[in-house]
């Protein structure tokens, strides 16, 4: 079992990888959020196609964990299969710390999906 602070596979912790993703959903550009997180280009274009490859499962997933979390939870449509997961993520995560279930979002991500987030195989997480 990892720790919940790290991802099958992955070098960087949930924390870089889950910064990356936040200011890759908000616009910003890989090579923009490699250099800001002073990692390589093609790094962080992993990440997304990870998280773009099964968008739509991740983005089920965590709006599932949200509103089990705080039931009057709101996570908005961006129009963006990519940064709707990631949206879903984000919400999930502060439910999961503001309940203290978890001592970071990116900790639940980690938690909610056994390490497997940026897995290339189909997600098959149940809720934990």
């Amino acid at each position: 079992m990892l720790p919940t602070n790290l991802l099958v596979r992955r070098r960087d912790s949930v924390e870089v990888i889950g910064s990356a993703l936040a200011l890759a959903a908000d616009g910003m550009g890989c090579q923009e959020v490699g250099d800001t997180l002073e990692r390589s280009q093609s790094t962080v274009r992993d990440w997304k196609r990870r998280i773009r490859d099964h968008a739509t499962e991740i983005r089920v997933h965590f709006t599932r964990l949200a509103v089990r979390l705080d039931s009057g939870v709101e996570i908005n449509p961006t129009g963006s299969p990519f940064s709707d997961a990631i949206a879903a993520i984000g919400a999930a995560g502060r439910a999961a710390v503001l309940r203290q279930v978890a001592k970071h979002p990116w900790w639940f991500a980690s938690f909610a999906t056994a390490s497997m987030l940026l897995s290339n195989t189909n997600p098959s997480w149940t809720d934990p």
